[in-house]
This record gives structure tokens, C-alpha cells and sequence, in this order.
């Protein structure tokens, strides 16, 4: 009679391990992560210095695109632009004859003369809005050139334009300018007069802006 075969044993199912690669039984799976993997991810990923807003241990937050009115300084949080926290604190002096900056007068302005500078400010006066421009080199003046006249004034750094004269005016116009603001870098040039038929005739001048834009 012939003898029967032994019964086949099937092998136990198994799987690749996604980390290591390593062919594992699929009962056995979670015990090889436990045993050679408790830590799949290094912890150089975690960032050591938190974000503004993130919490220990976690990704920090990506920040969207900043909008133009966002000054550049600020920070996201995770949640909103701010700015950031101070670091210290600074000092600052100063006094009224450092700011001091005389009015020119219509006598400054004959043809061809021009000056450039950085607008520092704006203030009123008797006769309307005047802008401070900071000058790159000290600019000499004459008594009759300042308004009031006969104010005693001699070499400047700083000085004011009156923002009520219509030919400025007109030149910011075709320019596409409402208003300087701080920080352009102005050049005016005075290029000869247009009778209004009153006493007094408009200067003109030719005006350009440099701005930054963010």
C-alpha cells in the first residue's frame, strides 16, 4: 500500500518594512518598528527655535505672501503680520537749532538754479504746507533768498519749500504726484517765469522723484 505525503505547512505572509526595507513576517511587523525603528523621524527635522505663534516640536506655520502695506520688518505670527518684539532700547537727542530749516524765498529761485534732498517732514505755516528737504552738501544762503527776509542765515544743511507756489504744484501734477512723502529724494530746477498778469509772475520748475517702492 503505497504511503501517504506529508501535508504541506503554508509560510506565513509577509511584507517589506517601509523604512528599512527589510522582508518582515506581517504578524511580526509592529514589533520590528518597535525594536529597530521607535525613532522614524531624526530630530534635526524639529526646530529648535520655535516660530512666532508655533508651538515646541511642531513645523512652523508658512507665512503668505506680504501684502505692499506690510512694512517689511514685520513678522507672521501664524496667524497675522506684526511687529516684532523689541530687542532693547536706544536713545535719541536732539535740539531745535539741529532742525532749524529756513523757508527759501521767491528770490531763490531764478532760472537754472536747482538743489536736491531728502524729505525729512512736513510743518505749517503762515502761508501753507512747506516740506523739509535734508541737503547732501551745506548750501549757502542770502538773507533776501529765506523768508521771513533778513532772517539771519548762512550756510544750511536743511531747508524748506513752501508747497503753496502753483508752478510746484503744476510740476507734481505732471509728474502724477498728490504729495511728496518721506524719504523721496527730490530735485527741483527753477526754468524761468510765466506772467499771471498781477504783480507777481509764477516760477516754474522741473521736477523729478526718486521713491523707493516696496
Amino acid at each position: 500500500m503505497p504511503k501517504k505525503s506529508a501535508a504541506t505547512v503554508a509560510a506565513p505572509p509577509t511584507t517589506k518594512c517601509a523604512i528599512c526595507g527589510a522582508e518582515i513576517a506581517v504578524a511580526e511587523y509592529g514589533q520590528h518598528v518597535a525594536d529597530f525603528h521607535a525613532s522614524p523621524v531624526p530630530k534635526a527635522q524639529i526646530p529648535q527655535t520655535p516660530f512666532p505663534g508655533q508651538q515646541p516640536g511642531t513645523v512652523p506655520p508658512q507665512a503668505p505672501q506680504r501684502p505692499q502695506n506690510v512694512p517689511p520688518h514685520y513678522v507672521w505670527d501664524g496667524k497675522m503680520w506684526k511687529a516684532p518684539a523689541p530687542s532693547g532700547r536706544k536713545t535719541f537727542s536732539g535740539n531745535t537749532e539741529d532742525a532749524s530749516a529756513p523757508v527759501l524765498a521767491q528770490a531763490f529761485w531764478k532760472p537754472g538754479r536747482s538743489l536736491t534732498g531728502t524729505v525729512i517732514g512736513f510743518f505749517d505755516s503762515t502761508k501753507g504746507k512747506c516740506v523739509t528737504l535734508k541737503l547732501p552738501s551745506p548750501l549757502q544762503l542770502q538773507p533776501e533768498e529765506c523768508s521771513p527776509a533778513g532772517v539771519d542765515v548762512n550756510t544750511v544743511s536743511l531747508i524748506s519749500i513752501g508747497m503753496t507756489m502753483r508752478g510746484l504744484q503744476m510740476a507734481m501734477r505732471s509728474a502724477g504726484l498728490d504729495a511728496f512723502i518721506g524719504g523721496d529724494i527730490v530735485t527741483i530746477q527753477c526754468t524761468g517765469y510765466t506772467s499771471t498778469g498781477k504783480a507777481n509772475e509764477m516760477t516754474n520748475f522741473q521736477l523729478a522723484v526718486d521713491r523707493e517702492v516696496f
